[in-house]
This record gives C-alpha cells, structure tokens and sequence, in this order.
C-alpha cells in the first residue's frame, strides 16, 4: 500500500542529506506524490492483452516494479541547469526511493470480458501539473526557483509512470468455459 511516511522515510534514507529542511522538503513530496495517485478523480491504471476464462474479473497487480537508472535519466533531463553539486545524489537517491515506493504498491482493477487469466498493468491519466499542484500545496514551500524544480520533478516522475512502469496482473472471479481476451481498468492503493 502506498504511505506517505513511508515514501519520505526512503526519500531521506536514500538520498542522505540531514539539512534541516530536508525531512519537511521529502515529507512534502510524498504527500504530494502520494495523494495525486490515491485521489486521483479517474482510474490511473489500465490493463491491455487480458487474455483467459470469459466473464469479469477482479485484478491485484503485485508487485509495480521499475528502473531507478530510467528515472535518474529522467530526472537528470529535465533537471538541466538546476544542477548544483549535490542534485546527483538528490536525484540517484530519489529514484531509488520512488521505485522501492511503487514496489509496495498494489493495483485493484475490473476486466471487462475475462473472469480468470493475466493481464499487463500499466499507469494512464496522470499529469505533470496535477502532480505538481499537489507537491506545491504539500511542501508549502515558495521561492524563485522552486516552481521550476517541482515542474521538472513532476514532468520526469509522470513520464516514468506513463512509459516505465508495467506489471503483471492476475485477473480472479467467475469464469466459463472458452476464451476470451478484454481490457481493464483500476486503481492504486
């Protein structure tokens, strides 16, 4: 399931910097990160290549893994010319934290037309200035340059999450006999 305090924990743990308002700074990313996903007002995850049994199902995507490497790669595109000397450890940090974060996360989905088989899951409908609306109201941080830095880290960690991140989904429920293939659609919790 996915935690706020969990998220800032491993934001503090993975990057390392002890300033004193770093823990308000990854407290207020995780929220932001986390309440974007969990209220977010349309499904965030679909399912395509649902194949098995024919009827509709129910779906627990386990686990939602991804590539910390890809993420850096992101951050670090669209962090050009805000790097300081500290931004690469920031950011290597900060990928290892989101993808052991999403790791923990689970997906609750219904398929349309297959009652038992697999599907793959991925993110869909998320936005960069959704994302940072809610980073924004969660830090409560203000500045010259921070608007530009939460833009950069929305735009990267939505990237991620629409081209990045796929799972396995099995699809469990009432099933009859034959074939079937379908979609589905769902959230994350």
């Amino acid at each position: 399931m996915l935690i706020a305090t969990t998220y800032r924990d491993l934001i503090i743990t993975n990057v390392g910097f002890n300033g004193l308002q770093f823990p308000t700074f990854a407290n207020g990313l995780a929220l932001g990160f986390t309440n974007y996903l969990l209220s977010h007002p349309s499904n965030v995850i679909y399912s395509v290549g649902d194949v098995g049994a024919p009827g509709t199902g129910a779906g627990i995507g386990f686990p939602i893994s991804c590539s910390p490497t890809i993420l850096n790669n992101l951050f670090n595109t669209n962090m050009a010319g805000m790097m300081g000397m500290s931004m690469p450890q920031f950011l290597s940090g900060l990928a290892n934290a989101t993808c052991i974060y999403l790791g923990q996360a689970q997906s609750v989905t219904i398929h349309a037309g297959v009652g038992a088989g697999t599907g793959i899951g991925g993110f869909i409908g998320v936005e960069p200035i959704g994302l940072k609306q809610s980073i924004i109201a969660s830090t409560g941080f203000s500045g010259m340059f921070w608007p530009d830095i939460v833009e950069a880290l929305s735009r990267s960690l939505t990237e991620f999450l629409l081209t990045s991140v796929k799972f396995s989904i099995v699809i469990t429920g009432p099933a009859g006999p034959g074939a079937a293939t379908g979609t589905g659609s769902g959230r994350i919790i």
